[in-house]
């Protein structure tokens, strides 16, 4: 059986992508006007995201650990196009082309990010929400976060964060640019 793995982290991977299915479907014209409507909302979004010097930690959450999302994540990447930074960047990953790294509490109250991000793998997103709140009442350390106590905690949706967004890769940034600035985008919109 003929075979394509692809994984599709950033918003160059997708444009790629789409380019490659549009010649393998034998429609690269329809590929490029549903390329040309992501790339506008991509390009729409950037243009309205403030350029203010914001730093996130980027959580991964799944039934048996919390790590820390990389710049290589579908988030980790769309934070960087947003101009914000990731706490995690110079971090080393857990494996070689893994887009985590262990959780090291400590570090993150020493950069006190000014958002934090949940992201997560498990049966649902509203499963993730509990079982990162139930760290949070269990660990006295992540009180310590600021962004945590002032409730800048945004739970990311497994649709667009965990599963490749690919044709909402738009929405998922709007989510994110929402999650931090809804007096310029609004509240963040559910897919």
């Amino acid at each position: 059986i003929a075979t394509v793995l692809l994984r599709v982290r950033s918003h160059r991977d997708l444009q790629q992508v789409y380019r490659a299915f549009g010649v393998l479907g034998g429609n690269p014209e329809l590929a490029g006007q549903r390329l040309a409507a992501i790339d506008a909302r991509y390009g729409e979004i950037l243009a309205k995201a403030p350029k203010k010097p914001l730093s996130v930690a980027i959580l991964f959450v799944t039934a048996d650990t919390i790590s820390v999302k990389l710049d290589n994540s579908i988030a980790g990447q769309m934070v960087l196009q947003l101009g914000l930074s990731n706490i995690a960047s110079s971090s080393t990953p857990d494996n070689p082309g893994s887009e985590t790294t262990p959780l090291d509490i400590e570090y993150i109250v020493s950069k006190q990010p000014d958002h934090v991000f949940v992201t997560s793998m498990m049966g649902s997103n509203e499963q993730a929400r509990e079982t990162f709140q139930e760290q949070l009442e269990s660990n006295p350390a992540w009180q310590s976060i600021n962004a945590v106590r002032e409730g800048r905690i945004h739970y990311l949706p497994q649709q667009y964060f965990l599963f490749n967004a690919g044709p909402y890769y738009g929405d998922a940034l709007a989510y994110l640019a929402a999650s931090i600035h809804p007096d310029i985008f609004g509240a963040p919109v559910e897919p």
